[in-house]
């Protein structure tokens, strides 16, 4: 296979992504908030993030549950809550705009669910998609030298 053969079937398989970041350019993907120590201290949750579910792909919310905000619970620092609602949340935060970028899955990934190509090659090599794959093919030369 070669590299080229490689990124189509990774290409093929790849999930679209965007990147969250400050700055000027369309409409507001999310908002990022700094720590109220207020809100920590009456709730022991901090709120993260707000998300417009429109730039999530994938699902689809009504227009009252269309905002998603993220919670952390400082108390156990392992849960959280998500409350949904029809707008970004009053409270002043950075706004994130989205942006496309191009993001190759890992290679575990392209041959667990890469196409033919995948599937010919790991057949070659006498591999399949479920079991655990050997380097047979690339074994380092180890000369040892006894003195």
């Amino acid at each position: 296979m070669t590299l080229d053969e490689l990124l189509e079937e990774a290409s093929a398989i790849q999930r679209d992504t965007l990147l969250l970041k400050p700055g000027n350019g369309g409409q507001v993907a999310a908002r990022w908030y700094e720590i109220d120590d207020e809100e920590l201290d009456g709730t022991n949750h901090i709120c993260w993030l707000t998300v417009d579910s429109k730039f999530i792909s994938g699902i689809s919310m009504s227009d009252d549950q269309r905002f998603l905000t993220i919670f952390s619970n400082e108390t156990d620092c392992e849960s959280g809550k998500v409350e949904f609602s029809p707008s970004f949340s009053t409270r002043e935060g950075v706004d994130l705009f989205a942006e496309r970028v191009d993001i190759l899955p890992p290679i575990d990934a392209v041959i667990a669910k890469g196409g033919g190509k995948i599937g010919d090659w790991l057949e070659k090599h006498s591999w399949d998609r479920g079991g655990t794959l050997s380097l047979r093919l690339w074994r380092p030369r180890i000369s040892k030298t006894v003195s």
